[in-house]
């Protein structure tokens, strides 16, 4: 997750930074309505280009809603100020049905010591050791089918002292729907797996372990995925490799920029800081429609979700999901800090066991119920 320091350098760094990324086909990975930047050739590809990603400031363009309707839910159902959102993209409805009348694609959840011990494995890790701890030990013991890695080149400039990105790739695996193929569509979750470390914003020494930004995350997706063996739609998971250094959001660039999957994704749900306080969905990063449905479920399970506006914290790759058209749900700690990240005190003292397991549950809920809402949506004649 970005600071609003680092969102302030994003925006000056990215006007000058051509993103080295391999395009796909005559056009390219970009939208029609994408600006061109000049091509910087290499001794070893032709023809890459990425253009500047305008949504970074916090005072962007967002869908509109209202202080009035981000409030803390009560841990009761009942007296829940949500705006009424007409959902005709997805059903074609005047009055859609309520999300929690319909049968939640079924879960297996997994225990709070399990989900705690698989997190607490990322303590003492490199970037690298990382990526591999999710790619051999996350991901396989979800049960996820077609792990792949995607090559994330560093061009960035942050020094040895910040941290190491070279030769990161982003980790994608899926879990198959149960649908018929012509049926289902792609459900992604995300988060970044990288982690820094700010010289001189802690007094004390040492490397962040990064594990509220953002083990915490990724830990969280491989969890959701393998507590749903038969989701109806595909599930893809994708860990993030450089997040954190300037230029930002490398991997979910190269992710959504080469994904010939776009147009059947029906949502993205990001993950970033997990693990304090009550789960918080931010109003900046998420589609009305989608963000409703949540709080829906949320109320229903009677478990709070604070939906709030953006605080200016909440630069992550949902802003890059959101550039190329993808519907985005974001997650957070309404507990967040980022005076706690980036620094030596991010281990695994940094993240409250019960909150995560909090946080967990009703982010397999929410994934579960939209299975199983947007599947009977897109059935429908």
């Amino acid at each position: 997750m970005k600071s609003r320091h680092a969102l302030s350098v994003a925006v000056v760094v990215l006007g000058a930074v051509i993103f080295f990324v391999d395009r796909i086909g005559s056009g390219g990975f970009l939208p029609s309505s994408a600006p061109r930047l000049a091509v910087l050739p290499t001794a070893t590809s032709t023809s890459l280009s990425i253009p500047t990603i305008a949504p970074l400031s916090t005072s962007g363009a967002r869908p509109s809603v209202t202080a009035a309707a981000n409030p803390s839910l009560p841990s009761s159902t009942t007296a829940i100020a949500v705006p009424t959102i007409q959902l005709t993209d997805a059903r074609g409805d005047s009055q859609p049905r309520d999300i929690t009348s319909v049968t939640a694609s079924r879960t297996e959840a997994a225990s709070m010591d399990d989900l705690w011990n698989d997190l607490a494995g990322f303590s003492n890790k490199s970037n690298q050791e990382r990526e591999q701890y999710v790619a051999e030990r996350l991901f396989p013991k979800a049960g996820l089918a077609d792990l792949s890695k995607q090559s994330v080149p560093y061009i960035g400039s942050f020094g040895s002292e910040y941290g190491n990105w070279d030769g990161l790739s982003n980790v994608v695996a899926v879990r198959k729907g149960s649908l018929p193929t012509s049926s289902r569509k792609l459900i992604v979750l995300g988060a970044h797996f990288d982690k820094v470390t700010y010289p001189r914003r802690s007094a004390s020494t040492g490397r962040s372990d990064g594990i509220l930004d953002n083990a915490s995350g990724v830990n969280l997706i491989a969890k959701i995925v393998q507590a749903m063996p038969t989701p109806l739609n595909d599930i893809e998971v994708v860990a993030f490799a450089s997040e954190e250094p300037e230029p930002y959001f490398l991997g979910s660039r190269i992710y959504f920029g080469k994904s010939a999957d776009r147009p059947r994704m029906l949502f993205f749900a990001n993950f970033d800081c997990l693990g304090i306080g009550n789960l918080a969905l931010i109003s900046q990063a998420e589609d009305p429609s989608l963000s409703n449905l949540a709080v829906r479920v949320a109320a229903n399970e009677g478990t709070p979700l604070v939906w709030r506006a953006a605080s200016g914290d909440v630069a992550s790759d949902h802003l890059i999901a959101q550039y190329f058209g993808v519907k985005t749900l974001y997650f957070t700690t309404d507990g967040y800090d980022w005076h706690n990240t980036h620094v030596p005190e991010d281990n695994l003292s940094a993240v409250n066991k019960e909150a995560y397991y909090r946080h967990y549950l009703i982010s397999l809920k929410i994934v579960a119920y939209l299975d199983a809402y947007l599947a009977e949506a897109s059935s429908r004649p």
